[in-house]
Parts: C-alpha cells; structure tokens; sequence
C-alpha cells in the first residue's frame, strides 16, 4: 500500500500556508516521482509519503518524510529538507531523492533483518522442541 500526501497547512497552527502555484507543482512532481521510485516496495512493505511546507511567501521550507509501519511503529525517514529552488527538472529532482531513499531503503533492510531473525528464531524452537 502507498499514500502520498502535499500538505500546506501548517501542522502547528491548521492554517493554510500561502504556497506559490509554481511551489505547489514542484512538490506535487516530488510526490509522483517517489511514487513511481517506491510502487514496487510499496507491493511488500506499506510506504506513505509526506510532503510538508513550513513557512510561506517567497522562500517556504519543503520537509519529506518516508514512513513505514510495523507493529504499530512508523520507522523510516522524517524531517528530510529539500531545497524548492533546487527541484526544477525530474533530474534536479531525483538527485535530490537519492539520500532520503538510500536511506529509507536501509531502514526496510533493517526490519527485513529482524523478521529473518524471528523466522529462525522460531525454526530453532521447533527443531528443538523435536
């Protein structure tokens, strides 16, 4: 499963932020990219994308965040800055993407790890209960 979400409205006051049209494209174009770059790990881990402007006018902040659930948990990558300014064509865009991909990919590693372990963790049990 995959949600993605453009938020611009503040998260700490509801109010709707003043975001240029030209902004808006640009992170709306951030969203579609993860989304074709994440569609097939979103077949085997559920991912949600989120987009968050802080600020308004001339120079608003873009935050990203790439989540994932397990066991009620939502570990991945919160917070990431990117520079609107520098998000101009897909290409800006991707090389933007790569760190905060890379490094969600290393969090999905991590918990493919610790369901690896709990698999042979309960292999064991069974081999020793025999």
């Amino acid at each position: 499963m995959l949600t993605a979400t453009v938020s611009t409205t503040d998260p700490d006051t509801g109010k709707a932020l003043a975001v240029s049209p030209e902004h808006l494209r640009r992170a709306e174009r951030v969203s579609h990219l993860l989304q074709e770059t994440l569609a097939d790990v979103s077949t085997k881990f559920p991912v949600n994308i989120r987009l968050q402007f802080r600020g308004s006018g001339e120079r608003p902040a873009l935050e990203l965040d790439l989540l994932t659930e397990r066991d009620g948990a939502r570990p991945g990558v919160e917070d990431v800055p990117l520079a609107l300014e520098s998000l101009g064509t897909d290409d800006d865009i991707r090389r933007a993407l790569r760190g905060p991909v890379w490094r969600f990919s290393n969090v999905l590693s991590d918990l493919v790890d610790l369901e690896l372990a709990s698999i042979r963790r309960n292999l064991e049990a069974i081999l020793n209960d025999e």
